[in-house]
């Protein structure tokens, strides 16, 4: 991704905030968050596939040099191999990259949603319809609009937690 398409993505994802028109606070909130999620997630993208693409030429290279005889290189190749396989898995690259763009796709869903006043948001407190309801307060859906967006947060969190303690409880069984 080149940074005239992440400069366009966040103009994006300033837009869609912008047009929720929710309170400064948690406007801030929900746009860090979108902001972070979406770098992140492509950090981890990328670096996975650029580990995965070194143990792949890695690899391929050990034939080709074992061809000629290139002892010392026979030795040291799998050994990048073991090294650059072993920090895909500690540093989860994978898992966050798609735990990340998940959660980043959860958030602008719920934007959307709140935004056009459909699925939960198309009802108010009194169970009618917030589109026709002129009585009751749009308060209703920003608290639930806040609500539901500290979930899905709180839920990567734990996600990623959980996700950590068992990288190190495995980590702990293979010393």
């Amino acid at each position: 991704m080149t940074h005239k398409d992440f400069d366009c993505e966040r103009a994006n994802i300033e837009r869609v905030i912008a047009e929720a028109e929710l309170d400064e606070p948690l406007r801030t909130i929900i746009a860090g968050r979108m902001f972070w999620y979406r770098k992140y997630s492509q950090r981890h993208k990328w670096a996975f596939r650029l580990c995965s693409l070194a143990v792949i030429l890695i690899n391929a290279s050990i034939a080709i040099i074992s061809a000629l005889d290139g002892n010392w290189l026979k030795s040291i190749l799998p050994v990048l191999v073991i090294v650059i396989n072993s920090a895909i898995m500690l540093f989860n690259m994978q898992s966050n990259w798609k735990s990340y763009r998940s959660t980043l796709e959860k958030l602008r869903s719920e934007i959307v949603l709140y935004v056009y006043k459909v699925g939960l948001y198309a009802k108010c407190h009194n169970n009618c319809s917030i589109k026709k309801c002129m009585s009751c307060p749009d308060n209703s859906r920003k608290t639930l609009f806040a609500e539901r967006v500290i979930s899905i947060i709180d839920s990567e969190n734990a996600s990623w937690v959980s996700q950590q303690n068992k990288s190190s409880c495995e980590n702990n069984l293979r010393s």
